[in-house]
């Protein structure tokens, strides 16, 4: 059998262990048991843990300490941690400290676990997929210093190339960069500083904490109040703001 996945067991408790043999017999995950965080550590550190499922109480080590040292070592692994029972403070520990995925809480159902391992699966590619398109990003955005003329952007489940001459303005909303195009409006992880050190020389000004505008579509700049301007911008009815800051740079920049 080709497996999709490879799950950890930690769990002293030898008919635990035998129900999840038995449990995942048919399916694509290949499992992987260990008595003690000794014996994890071992099996970590020699294969590519997609899951970690791990039980509260074990010789030696909780289960919560265990996966707070699993994230570390494996941050990219899902964490479930299992117990005998529902310990809320149990739980608070293993969410904050462990990032766990799900508390699973003894006796659990049999058809649960296969649903919640593919569910726990389901959600480790996704971050991958987020992570490994964020590390794109960065390198790949990161090369507008060099002198390149594209960013990549994601639209829905993909990657696109935009032009950065087709970028009218850029805004940070609640701590998220929304990059807003002739074509449409996308969503950023980065921070609008990392965007301006990469657009600045190319005819992008940070106008205000919170806006960064592409001066080669700038039509209009009105007094507002306190000293602050706002700025209009070619096919956009959105009147942008400009700090008191902003626009004695604005000036100097256009020669005003």
């Amino acid at each position: 059998m080709q497996y999709e996945a490879e799950l950890l067991l930690i769990n002293d408790e030898p008919q635990v262990i035998d129900a999840f043999q038995q449990l995942l017999r048919d399916e694509k995950f290949r499992l992987f048991y260990a008595s003690n965080y000794e014996e994890a550590l071992k099996i970590i550190q020699s294969n590519r843990i997609d899951i970690v499922l791990c039980n509260q109480n074990l010789p030696g080590m909780l289960g919560v300490d265990i996966l707070r040292n699993c994230k570390k070592i494996l941050p990219e692994a899902v964490r479930i941690l299992m117990s005998d029972s529902p310990d809320l403070s149990v739980a608070i520990s293993a969410i904050n400290q462990g990032r766990i995925f799900y508390y699973l809480v003894k006796p659990w159902d049999d058809p649960q676990i296969v649903p919640l391992l593919k569910d726990a699966l389901a959600y480790k590619r996704e971050q991958d997929k987020k992570r490994l398109a964020y590390e794109f990003f960065r390198y790949y955005n990161g090369q507008l210093l060099n002198g390149l003329d594209k960013v990549a952007l994601w639209e829905d489940d993909s990657i696109i190339l935009i032009n950065i001459a087709e970028i009218l303005y850029l805004t940070a909303i609640d701590g998220h960069v929304k990059i807003i195009t002739k074509k449409g409006a996308y969503n950023s992880q980065e921070s609008l500083k990392a965007w301006h050190q990469r657009l600045e020389q190319h005819r992008f000004f940070r106008c205000h904490r919170s806006y960064i505008i592409n001066l080669d579509y700038l039509e209009r700049i009105t007094p507002w109040f306190n000293g602050t301007y706002l700025v209009h911008l070619k096919d956009k009815k959105e009147k942008i703001p400009v700090s008191r800051k902003g626009i004695k740079e604005l000036k100097q920049l256009l020669h005003i």
